[in-house]
């Protein structure tokens, strides 16, 4: 058997060029019989049948496509009336005969996960993140040391989750924080990233208090541990410092206005901005959607209003767990309570050097900021920062790459052994979102998908809608 299916395998290799540009019909309402048929979830060998392919390598739709994943790897990709499907395989497929669309998963590039030592904040978040089709997180630090140890969680099957990718705080004194996040000489910076890789950390994530030798000391120590070095736009060394000088990725748009652009709107120095990212092959992690909510609330404390009214009325508040929600009211009233006025020019500002980024082919990646930010839901906030992509200008199809081949090709960048994800490829990561539209034509058509499948298990609509109901977890 292994051996017949090794020889459809290689024969349905040699069908994936095989691209055709499809217009499949949409429908506005699911067909029950379409979805009642589907199995709640499945693992092992599973194949999406007649499906609509979008790679994300590329805008071109492979029509009436069947898609062999296996051991959480997609294994084959051909016509379907090419492919021969093993009998013992899990079939996903319309009864009705929609084409429906496979895209790859989606990732959110910043979040802030295991800050706490809470098996249910964790919980109830990763299934916040599978449910709307994030199926890697990158971590971007954390008081706990509790993250390596949930990624492998996640990884065993004891938490159903996204694939975590953790990394390590770097601060300096005047960022304050716990002892084994602070580096305030360059031997303390070695130590930092020496202890941060035997505790199962893979990136360093700086903060902005980092001086500039403790910036050399951290960058060349994580060259020899092979580690990934992302941040902030540490203040004394610089924006352009930092990134002449090993830093891959910036973790705000936001930023480039307290460094580069000196706090102010200055669309004229957009182009040198822009240049010195893209020379230096930087990605850029956004984190829109996080900004917007802030300003948010700023003006709502200007108007004489209390924030929470707005935070907890947004998208999938009312899911998270109760920690969680504390969470929320803490940091508003440690950190954003004192803040006030209009930050949404500052927003705008963001949007217009940032698609002028991606003109210039700078890798931008999704990310959030969740769950730290009050009003930034685990999930339903990636859905608002694709649309605050498309609202800046840039094309669904680099909104939605920004949110699956960048950031899968950033991870491959800093860990070549690890298996690629992003893009619906053989031999890639089967993390996939089947959907009854074409994102491509609107980056809204990615909620409420058919299913999601996480490192090859497939959990169904109806699963979907089966969790919903039973969050939060508390």
């Amino acid at each position: 058997m292994y051996l017949i299916l090794i020889a459809v395998f290689s024969l349905t290799l040699s069908l994936t060029s095989c691209n055709q540009l499809t217009t499949s019909p949409e429908s506005d309402e699911p067909d029950s019989r379409s979805v009642s048929e589907l199995p709640n979830t499945a693992s092992g060998t599973i194949a999406y049948v007649d499906v609509s392919v979008i790679s994300m390598k590329d805008e071109m739709i492979q029509a009436n496509r069947s898609v062999m994943v296996e051991d959480g790897i997609i294994k084959a990709i051909g016509d379907t009336a090419v492919v021969e499907i093993p009998s013992d395989a899990t079939i996903i497929r319309s009864a009705t005969g929609e084409q429906w669309f496979l895209m790859p998963g989606l990732a959110d590039m910043h979040t802030h996960e295991s800050v706490s030592s809470s098996t249910n904040d964790e919980r109830n978040n990763f299934l916040l993140y599978i449910i709307n089709g994030i199926t890697t997180i990158f971590n971007m630090g954390d008081f706990s040391r509790n993250a390596p140890s949930t990624k492998q969680a996640v990884l065993d099957g004891q938490l159903v989750g996204p694939t975590m990718y953790n990394g390590h705080w770097a601060r300096g004194v005047t960022d304050q924080g716990s002892s084994f996040t602070i580096a305030d000489t360059p031997e303390q910076g070695r130590a930092l990233v020496r202890n941060a890789k035997l505790a199962g950390y893979e990136f360093i994530k700086l903060y902005n208090g980092i001086k500039t030798d403790v910036f050399d000391a951290i960058i060349d120590e994580a060259r020899t541990e092979n580690m990934g070095v992302v941040g902030h736009g540490v203040r004394e060394p610089g924006m352009e410092y930092i990134l002449e000088n090993g830093m891959s990725m910036v973790a705000h748009a936001e930023e480039f206005i307290y460094t580069s652009f000196n706090f102010q709107i200055n669309e004229s120095q957009i182009p040198s901005v822009t240049d010195l990212v893209a020379r230096n092959n930087i990605f850029v992690t956004t984190t829109f959607s996080a900004y917007e909510s802030i300003a948010e609330f700023f003006l709502s404390a200007s108007n004489g209003g209390h924030a929470s009214d707005a935070y907890f009325a947004h998208e999938g508040a009312e899911l998270l767990a109760q920690s969680t929600r504390a969470v929320w009211n803490s940091n508003y009233n440690r950190s954003y309570s004192v803040g006030s006025g209009n930050l949404y020019p500052r927003l705008s500002f963001q949007q217009n050097f940032i698609k002028a980024f991606n003109d210039a082919n700078v890798k931008l990646l999704l990310g959030t900021d969740a769950p730290v930010i009050p009003g930034v839901v685990p999930g339903f906030a990636l859905f608002r920062e694709l649309e605050l992509y498309v609202e800046a200008g840039i094309p669904p199809f680099d909104a939605l790459r920004a949110g699956t081949a960048n950031p899968g090709e950033f991870i491959s960048q800093h860990m070549a052994d690890e298996v690629p994800f992003g893009v619906v490829d053989v031999g890639y990561r089967a993390d996939l979102i089947l959907l009854r539209k074409n994102p491509l034509t609107d980056v809204r058509n990615v909620r409420n998908p058919v299913g999601v499948m996480a490192r090859g298990k497939w959990y169904s609509e109806n699963w979907i809608s089966e969790t919903v109901k039973k969050l939060p977890v508390n």
